[in-house]
């Protein structure tokens, strides 16, 4: 549901809000000093983190009457040009290749007054959630709240990517990012960019909901912080078989839905991940290898998972960008 922003004045203008120096884009890269921040970020976020916008100080509302009176003329001036030059090339020119004249001219026509629209978003990440505020129309209008998300009313999140090629060649990456508190999915981030190492223009959507998952996270880490004093283990559910995986210093665990569940010794342990999925292989005494494997996808906080592999395992990989790395007890990667 969208939430509106209210001002104490109808037409006054937004206020002015600029973010501190540490502050970033969600990309990273420093914040241009004419992106325009139509609204202050919710209070609820607390610390922002992270930021982007579409508008910039010189951009301009056009009002409707201005745009549909371009568009118009724009649109004659066009109509009649093409006539023109259909009527040198093409002498005897007949009813059906005007009436494709009219209809590239309209079909322009409204392709122009659409990108004249004014449409703007800008988006936050704090340490406490993320939120993305869109204004339509005009600078006076006012902006509406459409997502909005509090790490403290949720339990997890699952993500992936799926990296798209044809004929052998990179064609498009998509992604998700979803977060969740029991079977109630509370935001959701979806899209698609053209870079294959994750790397695409500092507007894209994409940083968004990477510096979204980056900051939830660090938030993370600070809620499970009791559980590690205290248990000196971290949990993570997965929505699979086995559907819990414990991680803890020297040792990780895995619990299946028959109740059974097994306890790995590092020194024991295999890992690797491929394919966007990790591989665990362990042996027993002389027994044969035990072989499972889990989807990034199917578990929840898989950053974090990731996080914890290194910190209570030693395991770790220079990036998961990587679509083939291993690593077990007889080698370790090399920075």
């Amino acid at each position: 549901m969208s939430l509106e922003i209210s001002f104490a004045k109808e037409k006054m203008s937004y206020p002015k809000w600029k973010p501190s120096k540490h502050t970033t884009r969600h990309s990273g890269a420093a914040v241009p000093e004419d992106m325009d921040f139509f609204v202050s970020p919710n209070p609820l976020l607390g610390n922002i983190l992270t930021v982007e916008s579409t508008l910039r100080e010189s951009d301009k509302s056009i009002g409707i009457n201005g745009r549909l009176k371009s568009i118009l003329l724009g649109t004659l001036l066009l109509g009649i040009l093409t006539l023109v030059i259909v009527e040198l090339l093409v002498p005897s020119i007949n009813t059906a290749q005007v009436v494709v004249i009219g209809i590239t001219a309209l079909a322009i026509g409204w392709a122009v007054y659409s990108q004249t629209k004014f449409e703007h978003k800008c988006s936050f990440v704090g340490e406490q959630g993320i939120s993305e505020v869109e204004i339509n129309g005009s600078r006076s209008n006012k902006p509406i709240e459409t997502k909005l998300l509090l790490f403290s009313d949720v339990a997890g999140l699952r993500s992936d990517k799926d990296r798209h090629y044809m004929y052998g060649a990179y064609k498009s990456t998509s992604y998700y990012f979803e977060w969740f508190s029991e079977n109630k999915c509370h935001l959701s981030l979806r899209g698609e960019h053209r870079s294959k190492f994750d790397e695409p223009d500092d507007d894209d959507i994409w940083h968004f909901a990477n510096s979204a998952e980056a900051a939830w996270t660090r938030t993370l880490w600070k809620f499970r912080h009791q559980q590690i004093a205290s248990d000196g283990y971290i949990d993570f559910a997965v929505n699979s078989n086995p559907n819990t995986i414990r991680i803890s210093s020297g040792f990780i665990e895995l619990f299946f839905k028959d109740s059974s569940n097994y306890r790995i010794n590092r020194r024991n342990l295999d890992v690797s991940f491929r394919n966007r999925t990790f591989h665990f292989a362990f042996r027993e005494s002389n027994q044969k290898a035990r072989k499972f494997r889990v989807s990034y996808s199917k578990i929840s906080n898989a950053k974090m998972f990731l996080e914890a592999l290194e910190r209570f395992l030693g395991i770790s990989w220079p990036t998961v960008k990587t679509e083939n790395i291993r690593t077990n007890l007889f080698s370790r990667p090399q920075f």
